[in-house]
């Protein structure tokens, strides 16, 4: 447990960890770029920094919105949304609809309200104490489309961006404005 009370992922000099990245995989989260990929082979450990930036970006951003995306929801489902679910700290979960595929995140500002334990999820949410994530198949475009073509995006994660195409990723880049957001 670290300082934040986050199991497994730590905070150093500033940055999300996962206790068992790599260092490639921690290039990519002390990297400055707004735009970031990583890449390698099957199991090479692609997804684990996305998740743990979901995280941070959930975290760090008062009232942010992000979206984690793959092709298939199937896919999504069994290998993406299970890394999520495996790392995120249970105490940073707020609200989970499985129905929709979204989560709600305690952020910072939400952290310490919780632990004052004075306020309800609602008062916390009113007051940008929570973040939210949607996870998104994207080879109905049209759905997918409609689930983020309106959307004021903090971030977007798209796990096996191989499988993405062009337009899809261009629409994702002209929702990025929500503030305050590092990616925006």
């Amino acid at each position: 447990v670290d300082q934040l009370g986050m199991p497994q992922i730590k905070l150093v000099s500033g940055y999300l960890y996962h206790e068992t990245m790599q260092p490639p995989q921690r290039r990519f989260h002390e990297s400055e770029k707004k735009y970031r990929a990583i890449g390698g082979g099957r199991g090479g450990g692609k997804t684990l920094p996305g998740l743990v930036e979901a995280i941070k970006q959930s975290y760090w951003y008062e009232n942010n919105y992000g979206i984690i995306l793959r092709k298939t929801f199937p896919e999504l489902r069994i290998s993406t949304m299970k890394d999520f679910f495996d790392i995120c700290p249970e105490g940073l979960v707020a609200k989970h609809n499985f129905t929709y595929n979204w989560i709600e995140l305690f952020n910072w500002r939400g952290h310490i309200y919780r632990d004052e334990g004075k306020y309800t999820i609602d008062e916390i949410r009113k007051a940008g104490g929570l973040s939210q994530i949607d996870f998104v198949s994207f080879e109905d475009r049209q759905g997918a489309y409609s689930k983020f073509r309106s959307a004021n995006l903090g971030w977007f994660m798209i796990d096996q961006a191989e499988e993405c195409s062009e337009d899809i990723f261009d629409e994702l880049l002209n929702q990025l404005r929500r503030t305050p957001s590092e990616r925006r």
